[in-house]
């Protein structure tokens, strides 16, 4: 029987909760775990290491840096990159007013650093509510500069950052257009000199461009359609209202 006993107990206990080294049982609900936890830390409520202490300045130093840290503001970002962009652009022409010399280890270093911070603005303006505050805060206006850089990597860049943030977006594509993009990145796109990629990277971006053109030019066409089968119709029915009428003349 006490065998017997035992086994009850042993086939129960797979669903009734674990047992620790001392042969205390665990409850098997979270409700029961939630009590046991309260009852076996009461005591250690008053222990000095679970009262509330001071902070001190280098841990608030450090909390206040992991927020910020978690806590990135990304048009200050874009913002900083267009001012970093801007004072490199800004090197390389005085560069090329002193001197009319070939690439060196700094222009090369300030061309790869362009390069990084387009592809970082780019993956910004992926989100199209970025790509309208890169208008906004007066990104657009370094496009022209970008796409006539010495560097064809940085111009490569500068078409992929007009593609992105001009695809499926009317708004920035009317604002490229107004600016004038259209014609360089024609100028892009002809220019042997540019290289292959440079020169997809234009097409790509003068597609996304121009899709707000195209979507008006189909638009007026099947409007002007419209008007067109209307005037047919009322034409139509005046004509064969004139030739009922005059066939009916003779009769009376």
């Amino acid at each position: 029987m006490a065998s017997d006993s035992n086994a009850e107990q042993g086939g129960g206990g797979g669903g009734g909760g674990g047992e620790d080294r001392d042969g205390r049982r665990f409850p098997p609900t979270m409700e029961g775990l939630l009590r046991f936890s309260i009852e076996h830390t009461s005591d250690q409520a008053d222990s000095p290491s679970l009262q509330p202490q001071e902070m001190t300045e280098e841990r608030r130093e450090f909390l206040r840096s992991a927020l910020a840290e978690a806590t990135v503001d990304p048009i200050q970002v874009i913002k900083r990159s267009l001012a970093e962009m801007q004072e490199l652009l800004d090197r390389e022409e005085r560069q090329e007013e002193e001197e009319e010399e070939g690439e060196g280890d700094g222009e090369e270093a300030a061309s790869q650093r362009l390069q990084a911070l387009l592809e970082n603005v780019t993956d910004w303006c992926n989100d199209i509510d970025l790509a309208n505050d890169l208008h906004k805060i007066g990104g657009f206006a370094l496009f022209p500069r970008l796409l006539a850089a010495r560097a064809a990597g940085v111009r490569s860049r500068a078409a992929e950052l007009v593609a992105t943030v001009a695809q499926n977006n009317p708004y920035t594509q009317a604002q490229l257009l107004a600016q004038g993009a259209l014609p360089t990145l024609l100028r892009l796109t002809d220019d042997d000199a540019a290289g292959d990629e440079v020169r997809v990277k234009a097409l790509f971006a003068i597609s996304c461009v121009v899709f707000i053109v195209i979507d008006c030019v189909l638009l007026s066409l099947y409007f002007q359609e419209e008007v067109e089968y209307c005037k047919t119709i009322l034409q139509i029915c005046f004509q064969g209202g004139n030739n009922s009428s005059s066939q009916q003349g003779p009769d009376r």
